[in-house]
């Protein structure tokens, strides 16, 4: 299975909106990003993993995640980055490992040098948002047409277009 491991405030200080909140309400923030990921990675067939410099842990146990996400915070003295390259070091097979990051000093050196996917932050969030317009657009369509509608274009299709709607 496909992992994706994403450095958590990196990706929330790419999102225009988000990085605005932080400051004020750092959990509120991180509720926002999970409750995203969950919606996003529920229909595929990858693993995310959201890393976050914090040991403030409280928002994963009001959230209800889905099996493929997790949600991992640092230990005091070790930072979400020094998380991931540990991660990716231990990962047996790093061709199937995306991590996303737009820190190409630290995360982005050791990426490529062990073959691991890098994707920034910006371009993540364009994907996260062209899944959330295609999810949206699918749920406005029915998935279902009720008895009153059938009745009604049988009624419109026999009559040539004369039937009412209260018919």
């Amino acid at each position: 299975m496909h992992k994706i491991i994403v450095d958590g405030y990196n990706l929330i200080y790419s999102h225009p909106e988000l990085k605005d909140k932080v400051q004020t309400d750092a959990e509120k923030v991180r509720e926002i990003l999970i409750s995203i990921l969950a919606e996003y990675i529920r229909t595929r067939k990858e693993k995310l993993i959201l890393v976050f410099d914090s040991s403030e842990s409280g928002v994963v146990y009001k959230l209800s995640l889905p099996a493929r996400l997790e949600v991992k915070f640092s230990k005091p003295g070790v930072t979400a980055d020094e998380m991931i390259v540990r991660m990716m070091k231990s990962e047996r097979e790093p061709q199937k490992l995306t991590v996303v990051s737009s820190d190409y000093k630290d995360i982005g050196m050791m990426a490529n040098s062990l073959g691991v996917e890098l994707l920034s932050s910006e371009a993540f969030w364009r994907r996260v948002s062209e899944k959330r317009k295609v999810d949206k657009k699918d749920k406005e369509k029915p998935t279902s047409v009720s008895e009153r509608e059938v009745k009604y274009w049988l009624k419109e299709f026999e009559t040539g277009g004369t039937a009412s709607k209260d018919d």
